[in-house]
């Protein structure tokens, strides 16, 4: 399956997102999630607020930097597992970001990821990231200094 969506920020900083937990976290408007290219290549979404039916954990199998992130993604009893790939492309000074996967668990993620009001929340995320600010996922949305 593939769903494509059009997001108001720069392929950079959509990459950026996918690959920190805490602005995941805060785009998805999930309980947590960890995500991340170093030595572990983790990749989970855990959401517990309002439907903890769900969660998608997984491996980063491949990654382009700005561009593309490949996850073996698995659901939380560690079966079935299938892949899940983000392609970013760029379209003017916005990103397109297609979503590829087989798996029927993976479907509430990519739900959450176009729907319009994770947009707006990613648009928000943008916009401190470009002033040097990080995004919190806490109930005021504070606005906190980026660590340097």
């Amino acid at each position: 399956m593939i769903r494509t969506v059009n997001l108001p920020c720069e392929p950079a900083e959509v990459y950026s997102v996918l690959t920190d937990p805490i602005r995941l976290a805060a785009w998805l408007n999930v309980t947590s999630a960890t995500t991340g290219i170093d030595i572990f290549h983790v990749f989970e979404v855990v959401e517990k607020k309002t439907d903890p039916a769900w969660q998608v954990r997984g491996v980063v199998v491949h990654y382009e930097t700005d561009r593309q992130i490949q996850v073996e993604a698995r659901e939380t009893d560690h079966a079935p597992k299938g892949p899940l790939t983000f392609t970013i492309e760029p379209e003017g000074e916005r990103a397109v970001l297609q979503i590829e996967w087989e798996q029927r668990f993976i479907l509430p993620l990519v739900e959450r990821m176009i729907d319009p009001q994770s947009v707006i929340r990613l648009e928000l995320i943008s916009q401190k990231l470009r002033k040097g600010k990080a995004f919190y996922p806490d109930s005021t949305c504070a606005e906190h200094p980026s660590p340097a």
